[in-house]
């Protein structure tokens, strides 16, 4: 039996993106997630996978990465006035964990971070992309573009006049502000939000609907233990009850948390220290 190496079969990009385990894979996060963690969203199409691979020399050690070039049709975040993006993936796929690949002809949503070397941008942990197959695509796509949009102009969002586009707009910052980002060697730290926005933001979590569910982007109760309230903030859970929905008592609390003890509580965001 001929034995088929990666250059002789058709060609498709694989990254093998490490698992928290051998055991138990976490699953990718939502494409909102996603989106409001990388440098560059697009949706386009992949025209074409350059034939020889691109060798990039880290801490003395070469890898040999395949590039594809995708054509964007709409440039979401960071690809202004930009019409082609190089995208580079490892040659070999190693290791375990969900794949991210990339072959000619495909179209979806893409979400990638520029490579150190700067000769080409990568996807980042876990920010495999969202095909335009997707029976929800249109609907992702627009849910990250309202996201991205809120990254722009947050104070506008959360003082929308609608108790929805409010409680969107708190969810997309907690994700963008309570997400620890890649330091890539550098130090972390914590900076407060202004005290409106913080205030702002609790409130449009407040006022969500913590039944309801969207799998483009974490549901309210998700964007709540992202905030990280500890009893030092004067937060106690509610105790479950028998019979009772539980998400249900922790809205309740919550409600009246940032009534009381939470009133002036400002959220912590993660940045990288210069």
């Amino acid at each position: 039996m001929k034995r088929n190496t990666w250059w002789s079969v058709p060609v498709v990009l694989l990254v093998v993106v490490p698992a928290l385990s051998a055991k138990r894979v976490a699953a990718p996060p939502s494409p909102v997630h996603r989106a409001l963690q990388a440098e560059v969203v697009v949706a386009g199409k992949v025209t074409s996978i350059e034939k020889e691979p691109v060798e990039i020399e880290t801490g003395g050690q070469k890898t040999a990465y395949k590039v594809a070039v995708i054509k964007i049709e709409s440039a979401l975040a960071g690809a202004a006035n930009t019409t082609h993006i190089k995208v580079g993936l490892p040659a070999m796929a190693v290791g375990r964990g969900p794949r991210v690949s990339l072959e000619e002809n495909q179209e979806g949503l893409f979400f990638l971070t520029k490579h150190p070397s700067g000769k080409f941008h990568t996807f980042n942990w876990m920010s495999n992309s969202v095909p335009a197959t997707d029976e929800n695509y249109k609907a992702v796509t627009a849910n990250v573009k309202k996201a991205l949009a809120v990254l722009a102009e947050p104070m506008k969002a959360l003082k929308s006049d609608r108790a929805e586009e409010r409680s969107f707009a708190a969810i997309a910052l907690i994700i963008k502000n309570r997400t620890i980002p890649q330091t890539e060697g550098k130090e972390l730290g914590l900076e407060k939000l202004p005290a409106e926005e913080s205030k702002l933001i609790l409130k449009g979590l407040a006022e969500a609907d913590w039944a309801k569910s969207d799998s483009s982007m974490p549901p309210p109760p998700s964007a709540f233990y992202m905030l990280g309230l500890t009893t030092v903030d004067g937060w106690n859970a509610p105790k479950a009850q028998p019979g009772a929905d539980f998400n249900a008592l922790m809205r309740d609390a919550f409600v009246k948390w940032t009534e009381g003890a939470g009133k002036d509580y400002r959220i912590n965001k993660f940045v990288i220290k210069k």
